[in-house]
């Protein structure tokens, strides 16, 4: 689990604890709550997205070589090609 996972999840569970605040009726503790876990549920989910993006070849990375394709024979016919950062 990576730490923006963990800041998500830290946020989720800030947002249902401003939740039961509200639910009995503590209006400045639950909204102060919902505000936080919101900011922070937010802060993970768009860090975390970064993240998963991160790994994902992009032209430049192409261009400066630091990519290769793979490609996928079956009986001698290119079937498949991906890309591939090089192994270092």
């Amino acid at each position: 689990m990576t730490t923006l996972q963990i800041i998500g999840f830290v946020g989720l569970v800030i947002i249902l604890i401003g939740v039961i605040f509200l639910a009995i009726e503590r209006f400045k503790i639950g909204i102060t709550l919902v505000a936080v876990g919101g900011i922070l549920g937010i802060m993970g989910g768009i860090g975390h997205q970064a993240e998963i993006d991160k790994d994902t070849p992009t032209a430049l990375d192409v261009y400066r070589g630091k990519t290769t394709l793979e490609i996928t024979y079956r009986d001698s016919v290119a079937i498949d090609s991906t890309v591939v950062y090089k192994v270092r």
